[in-house]
């Protein structure tokens, strides 16, 4: 977005007063798509904004049900088709929070609802690549480690940064850790100095480390055994440095909220600088996660041959095929990249 425009966008938002606003997560929620929406919900209700939150689907918030207000998000489903209407075809702004491609949405809200409202759309929004179908009024874009820190930027561009309280703290730094993996990855400068202003708003950060560290390190003997048997069954393509896990659907119905703490065992094998999880959602949908060392760029990958996106080293896509024909296409796929995998990896060494 040119400066011009984000400056006349600014301009014009901070004249707006008791506007109807909607915040759509994406599907499948995580800390900084939640802590994102929840940060914008209290600050745009601190400037008199009428403002609901929308997950385009149901997703368990075990681990993120100590956030502030996160009572206040509403979970779509087909019963709530004409409050959704409603709320859609009555709002000024729908704001779009931390996605970059409408496979993150629910199918049935963007064809019915998303091509006929009036509201302005507003995109934010740290991933690298943007491929949404939608024309957006203003796209909110840095290239940061959190959709969360753009939250923070979105305040500061307000001129509102005193306005920032504990809760909305607890939820942007929520969005910090979870997508820098606790300051392991994608950190910078920009990224301590904001934790450090947000800190001293008086977040609870032991407690919430404690929070943290009870549930994901506290799985039950059940939990554990499904990780082993997935990664015994780890797949190895050693001519690319390339590994992949697979996921059925009978497993994916029962451990879909623990998948996330798998994928990356792939990048910690020696040799394997890419690894790709297959995920059987239902018989001819197959959602894949992917993950890269050093300057191999998955989101590239993604959008170009699986109509996804994300970061560089991080990004996630669909194939609409039979879990079989899915590993076959991407096999096939990652023949043409064996030079660029070879060159990554000598790198690395």
């Amino acid at each position: 977005m040119k400066k011009n425009n984000c400056n006349k966008f600014f301009l014009k938002f901070k004249k707006e007063k008791k506007k109807k606003i909607i915040l759509f997560s994406h599907k499948n929620p995580d800390g900084d798509s939640i802590g994102s929406c929840l940060g914008m919900l209290l600050f745009l209700k601190k400037l008199n904004h009428f403002v609901t939150i929308i997950s385009p689907n149901y997703y368990p918030t075990l681990l993120l049900n100590w956030l502030p207000n996160i009572e206040k998000i509403h979970f779509f489903n087909k019963k709530k088709n004409n409050w959704l209407i409603d709320k859609i075809n009555k709002s000024d702004y729908i704001f779009f929070i931390d996605f970059n491609n409408t496979y993150m949405l629910s199918p049935i809200i963007y064809n019915k609802f998303f091509l006929q409202t009036k509201a302005k759309f507003i995109l934010i929004d740290h991933h690298e690549l943007h491929t949404c179908n939608l024309k957006f009024d203003f796209i909110f874009y840095e290239k940061c480690s959190s959709t969360t820190i753009l939250v923070y930027n979105f305040i500061k561009k307000m001129n509102k940064l005193s306005l920032i309280d504990k809760n909305i703290a607890t939820c942007i730094y929520t969005g910090i850790i979870t997508d820098t993996g606790f300051f392991k990855f994608s950190i910078n400068c920009k990224t301590h100095f904001i934790t450090y202003k947000l800190l001293k708003k008086g977040i609870n950060v032991n407690y919430i480390n404690y929070i943290n560290n009870k549930l994901y390190n506290n799985y039950s003997i059940e939990i554990m055994n499904f990780f082993i048997k997935t990664l015994k069954n780890i797949f190895f393509l050693e001519k690319f440095h390339t590994s992949y896990i697979v996921v059925k659907y009978n497993d994916y119905k029962k451990y879909f909220y623990y998948l996330d703490s798998i994928i990356n065992y792939g990048l910690k094998i020696k040799n394997i600088i890419f690894t790709v999880m297959f995920i059987e959602t239902n018989k001819n949908n197959i959602k894949i996660s992917f993950r890269s060392k050093g300057n191999f760029n998955v989101a590239k990958f993604s959008k170009k041959h699986f109509l996804g996106g994300g970061h560089k080293n991080s990004s996630g896509g669909i194939y609409k095929d039979s879990l079989k024909n899915t590993i076959k296409y991407f096999i096939k796929v990652l023949k043409k990249y064996y030079k660029s995998l070879i060159k990554n990896y000598k790198k690395i060494l």
